[in-house]
């Protein structure tokens, strides 16, 4: 019996401070933030998540002949509140809603939020029945994550407000537009998830200059028609990031400054035509262009080391072109069913590491171009001398004036580097090496590359 009571108690206690506020105007729960100026925060209603009918949210209460604005939505406040109906209007004396305010709340009608609101909490109103078209205050700096997900009623187009610099986790997951999606160009960082199957939501997607940053299934299984636009100072592709997005169609220009393009990135796209893998591209992960229908033609960028299973799938590639000299690792399914008859462009003198390549051996029109090359072995530019070549054992380097190396690299046919050294020595040794054919890379402070054929007697 002592438990039994004891039980009661605790749960008592938690009830009462779930409960907790300084006082009661009509159905609704107040709490005084300041009384200099007088504010307050509306916490809830009396009768919990039972409360019924609309609700009417005043811009200023009175509470002991002093009149308190309402500047404040608390957290949790109308959490569950299933049975309420009617619009919801949020009065312009508000400048906060907690989190989960408006969370699992029954609220059928449309939803008015004035300019006066600055922050919006997580999940504050998280999987509602709100409908009608999302108007945003346009004084927001950050959509907090999950602050609309799940909200299947809202219509119309979406629009990031210009104040807006971070979008959340999962801020709109699952949400119902159907309209345009336009981004305000101060928004630097697009979160993980955030726009996640918003299956109706239509033209073009143009994500502004200012976004540095796009997480994870980001705009994944979206509904656009129109044309896909990457800001320039994006670094990577995340996975999924923009996976099942079968309307997304026109040409896709991938930024310079990418380096990665991760797991699913661009899988069942519909991009038309020629795409290219920028330099600064090392890593293309898992069915990253997988069943892109319309890809014609791909070129790989200088700097891609491995492209894993089934990256390019299912593609219909009439041609690949190739700045690497060193053949990047495959998987032995990173172009299945693509052609292995079309043109294969590779940097001149190359033929032999590609055609002696693991997985790249399957491809049977290889045409080596000279354009393609990452260095250009000319008086002007980069000055290595290599000599003795063929050797036996030491590989001697003379550098001109004006060159700095970095690394120097040894590559066997099959693309496998083995030997590397990290400094300026003008002696290489070959002694332990097999007899054979070699690929010599030597990389410059400034990120040139010169490469040569070395032959081990």
């Amino acid at each position: 019996m002592k438990k039994l009571v004891l039980s009661l108690v605790i749960l008592a206690g938690f009830a009462m401070q779930a409960l907790a506020y300084d006082f009661q105007s009509g159905d609704l729960l107040y709490t005084i933030i300041s009384t200099d100026p007088p504010q307050v925060s509306l916490d809830g209603h009396v009768d919990g998540t039972e409360a019924q009918g609309e609700l009417f949210i005043p811009e200023a209460v009175e509470h002991n002949n002093v009149t308190y604005a309402v500047t404040e939505i608390g957290k949790m406040a109308f959490y569950r509140c299933i049975h309420l109906t009617g619009d919801l209007v949020i009065p312009e004396s508000v400048t906060r809603i907690g989190n989960s305010a408006f969370s699992v709340c029954g609220i059928p009608g449309t939803l008015t939020l004035p300019n006066s609101v600055t922050e919006i909490g997580r999940y504050a109103f998280c999987r509602n029945r709100l409908t009608g078209q999302l108007v945003l205050p346009n004084c927001i700096r950050t959509i907090e994550p999950g602050s609309f997900a799940g909200s299947e009623g809202f219509t119309g187009d979406l629009v990031i407000p210009e104040s807006v610099t971070v979008i959340g986790d999962s801020a709109f997951r699952l949400c119902s537009f159907d309209g345009r999606l336009i981004i305000g160009s101060n928004v630097k960082r697009i979160g993980k998830m955030t726009f996640y199957q918003c299956l109706n939501l239509t033209g073009d997607l143009v994500i502004p200059e200012s976004v540095k940053e796009i997480g994870p299934y980001a705009f994944y299984d979206c509904g656009f028609e129109g044309e896909l636009s990457l800001p320039s100072q994006l670094t990577a592709i995340e996975d999924a990031t923009f996976a099942w997005c079968s309307g997304l169609s026109g040409k896709l220009t991938i930024p310079e400054n990418v380096t990665l393009i991760g797991w699913q990135a661009f899988t069942n796209c519909s991009f038309i035509g020629e795409v290219v893998i920028p330099n600064a591209v090392v890593m293309i992960e898992s069915e990253a262009f997988c069943n892109c229908p319309q890809i014609t033609s791909l070129t790989i960028g200088s700097a891609v080391e491995r492209i894993a299973y089934i990256a390019f799938a299912g593609i219909p590639l009439e041609s690949i072109k190739l700045h690497t000299e060193i053949p990047p690792s495959l998987h032995y399914l990173t172009f299945n069913n693509v052609p292995k008859d079309i043109p294969v462009y590779i940097p001149c003198n190359t033929i032999e590491l590609y055609q002696g390549a693991e997985y790249w051996d399957e491809f049977t029109n290889f045409i080596e171009d000279c354009s393609l090359s990452t260095s250009e072995h000319n008086e002007k530019e980069i000055r290595v001398l290599c000599y003795p070549n063929p050797t036996q054992d030491q590989l001697h380097l003379q550098y001109s004036p004006d060159v700095q190396p970095k690394q120097i690299e040894l590559y066997d046919l099959q693309g496998r580097l083995v030997r590397s050294q990290g400094n300026a020595f003008e002696t290489f040794d070959l002694g332990s090496l097999p007899i054979g054919t070699y690929t010599l890379r030597v990389t410059m402070g400034d990120g040139q590359v010169f490469s040569d054929k070395v032959v081990k007697e």
